[in-house]
């Protein structure tokens, strides 16, 4: 079900800045210091002597978007001593300001031990919270790890843990996932084959291994599935390499859809909500799966309860979603729908069923204004579908053109809620929302942007009409 190898897996975005290329950082565990030194660029300890916040502005390289703007921190040390990758005296890091771009807070005259990537585009060398960089005060794991190395003995360990996933529902209290006992893994090197069996804490721990890569998979019980492929890693001399594996109970639901003519629907989204969810405006167990060539789909990850199977049953963002909502087996009325109930380690299929005729599409456009009258040109605006219950949020999309124009496709015969707003130096200011009822393509409708940011009052107070 679940396969990790611990290592810092962070996509330095804020930190390792480029005009080409923003991405998003993303954290797993750093993992033990036989682990992360093999997979760092630079390791060094340091005292820190100048901290500088510095604002970066990205040209989009679509022209139909607006450039991106974020601040960045550089932070220069004075390296005390380097125990991989640099033999500079000083150094300058790169990291975010904090909190949800994952940036490590230093502080002036403290001293740190650093662990650093280098991006490979700029050479700039950079770190953050999911690192093992801390204060030097605090890292005696490390450096007892990297003083040890030249006396220790050669061969890599493997070594880590296998629990049973506990799937759950978003309300459901928190358990952590129990050991599993007597779980073979298997390492295939170039030269020997190496297994352990768990013990009853679920751990496994293998040394003297050569270095080198192995291929390393797991024996999965009858009645359990995640482990499906084998994983490859590379064990260093004197490291080591963690894993964790968490296998899941097979509760699967599946079977096939048909289009209204018969033929397979494929690479459509299906939906399984929990009955007391299904008119929520916020539908915090909705699961999804989506169907293959055939028409075939298959819920893997999903708790046991009771739920409406079917189509455009969640809180859709695609404005141009072909299908009305459709429930199993095979009607667009809820009080028809037939519930599906399913108990762990019960696997259901032939859940199959119809879809009716697709929805026609039309046009929306309008324009969009200053108060003072003026066109809005690149303003956002997008569709919420409302037929059901707000909150299905919006989808990508369209921009004004020059003279404040647009237009865009969406479906019949579903209420729709036009969202627009623009982004300025200033923040982003909003106009009011307008639902669309009528069918048929609308034209003329006006927006004026009024409504500032976070305080858009009146997009926040929008309410539905039940009837």
């Amino acid at each position: 079900m679940r396969q990790v190898i611990a290592g810092c897996v962070f996509l330095l975005a804020l930190f390792f800045v480029s005009p080409a290329s923003v991405k998003a950082c993303s954290c797993m565990m750093s993992g033990p210091p036989c682990q992360s030194f093999w997979n760092t660029d630079a390791v060094f300890s340091g005292q820190v002597t100048e901290i500088k916040d510095t604002p970066v502005k990205l040209a989009s390289k679509n022209d139909n978007k607006s450039d991106f703007m974020f601040r960045k921190r550089t932070v220069r040390l004075a390296v005390s001593e380097s125990f991989r990758g640099i033999e500079e005296r000083w150094v300058e890091l790169e990291t975010g300001m904090g909190g949800g771009d994952c940036g490590f807070t230093f502080e002036t005259g403290q001293s740190y031990l650093v662990y650093a990537y280098r991006n490979q585009e700029t050479g700039k060398l950079g770190t953050g919270i999911c690192t093992r960089t801390q204060l030097l005060s605090k890292a005696t794991e490390d450096l007892e790890y990297f003083r040890g190395l030249k006396d220790a003995k050669a061969g890599g360990t493997v070594y880590g843990k296998v629990t049973k996933y506990l799937v759950r529902k978003y309300d459901d209290d928190y358990q952590p996932n129990p050991p599993m006992a007597n779980i073979r893994l298997t390492f295939l090197g170039n030269e020997k084959t190496y297994e352990a069996l768990t013990d009853e804490k679920g751990e496994y721990r293998l040394s003297g291994l050569a270095a080198g890569e192995y291929k390393w998979s797991v024996k999965v019980p009858e009645g359990m599935w995640g482990f499906e492929r084998e994983e490859t890693i590379k064990i260093p001399d004197k490291g080591c390499v963690v894993t964790y594996t968490a296998l899941a109970t097979k509760t699967f639901l599946g079977g096939k859809i048909r289009t209204d003519q018969g033929a397979p629907a494929n690479e459509l989204a299906v939906n399984l909500i929990p009955v007391e969810q299904i008119n929520e405006r916020y539908q915090k167990d909705a699961y999804r799966a989506y169907t293959d060539e055939q028409g075939s789909y298959l819920f893997k990850e999903i708790p046991a309860g009771t739920y409406y199977l079917g189509v455009r049953l969640d809180r859709l963002r695609a404005a141009d979603y072909p299908y009305p909502r459709t429930f199993y087996p095979g009607t667009t009325d809820l009080q028809n729908a037939v519930p599906v109930t399913i108990a762990e380690g019960q696997t259901i299929e032939n859940f199959d069923f119809a879809l009716p005729k697709k929805l026609t599409t039309r046009k929306i456009s309008g324009i969009v204004l200053m108060p003072d009258g003026k066109p809005v040109a690149k303003a956002r605006v997008c569709v919420e579908e409302v037929e059901y219950a707000e909150g299905s949020g919006c989808g990508s999309g369209v921009e004004t053109n020059n003279k404040g124009q647009f237009t865009l496709t969406a479906t019949n015969n579903l209420r729709l809620l036009i969202r627009v707003h623009i982004s300025l130096e200033a923040g982003q200011r909003h106009a009011e929302p307008v639902e669309i009822t009528a069918n048929g393509d609308v034209s003329d409708v006006k927006f004026v942007i009024t409504q500032e940011g976070g305080r858009c009052r009146k997009c926040i107070e929008w309410k539905r009409n039940k009837t």
